[in-house]
């Protein structure tokens, strides 16, 4: 070699050199820390969802029922001491609404809903139609015959 010229680099000497100045500089640069001001309160949060209890099933699970306790529930759709008083009313007026059921029966909402179930459990009023009433599907007859007169 002549004086003044550098013998070349092979690539793979600049692959260890480059490894050797990164190793170098990471231990010469601090650990840099970044002041998030809700880094604690997100930290606890998600430390309580990790050891949360499980919650109860929602409504749409699936869950077995047992024979002796679906039979129980079947036996109940006339629970109500207004269903006779119900069937009449829907009959006489020959539209079945939950709304009459309110005005008639002085009872709540909720309630009128439950009655208007029953009702079309019974068989004397059609299935929900919207905002519209319901269509009476039975006669004075059908009441009188199940012993609702």
């Amino acid at each position: 070699m002549r004086g003044g010229e550098q013998e070349p680099i092979s690539p793979e000497l600049v692959l260890v050199m480059a490894a050797d100045e990164a190793q170098r500089a990471r231990q010469a640069l601090p650990e840099v820390v970044l002041y998030d001001p809700g880094a604690q309160r997100r930290a606890a949060a998600a430390k309580a969802v990790a050891v949360a209890p499980p919650s109860p099933p929602l409504a749409t699970d699936v869950s077995v029922v047992d024979e002796d306790e679906e039979a129980a529930e079947g036996d109940d759709f006339m629970d109500d001491e207004l269903v006779p008083e119900a069937a009449r009313l829907v009959v006489m007026h020959h539209q079945g609404s939950t709304s009459l059921l309110q005005r008639r029966l002085k009872v709540g909402y909720s309630r009128a809903g439950r009655l208007m179930d029953q009702l079309e459990q019974l068989g004397v009023v059609g299935p929900f139609n919207g905002s519209k009433a319901r269509d009476v599907l039975v006669d004075q007859n059908w009441l009188q015959q199940k012993g609702f007169e």
